[in-house]
């Protein structure tokens, strides 16, 4: 699973990110097929992809120091979770299986903040080194 833990995080984050632009941009028409979107959330994910992108960087360069990345990459979707709350409690529509996406989500990242904590350990100081 180590060997193959950069390309999983690397699928994830292009994924991501292609995705969260397409929304973002209207490319490929994706945001008819989104519904009502929920901006908090779109740029939440936009975020993590990039984190989960430069962490692909590290380990694939040998960097020991990618588990915190990854936490911080499931702090900010957390943060989107509780925009997505914010943005109910307003009356505002959403599409219902934002929730479970979102769930999802956050226990990936710390499931694979977990993996990166076991397989590379994880140093507090010079995390962006």
């Amino acid at each position: 699973m180590k060997k193959y833990f950069k390309y999983i995080l690397g699928f994830i984050g292009i994924t991501t990110l292609i995705l969260t632009l397409s929304l973002l941009l209207n490319a490929f028409l994706i945001r008819t097929y989104a519904g009502n979107y929920v901006l908090p959330v779109v740029w939440g994910n936009f975020m993590s992809s990039l984190i989960y992108l430069y962490t692909t960087y590290k380990v694939s360069h040998k960097h020991h120091r990618t588990g915190l990345l990854l936490v911080f990459a499931s702090i900010i979707l957390i943060m989107a979770y509780i925009g997505l709350q914010i943005h109910i409690s307003e009356g505002k529509p959403f599409e219902p299986r934002i929730f479970r996406i979102l769930f999802f989500r956050i226990y990936l990242t710390l499931f694979l903040a977990a993996l990166a904590y076991k397989y590379y350990g994880n140093q507090a100081k010079d995390i962006l080194c």
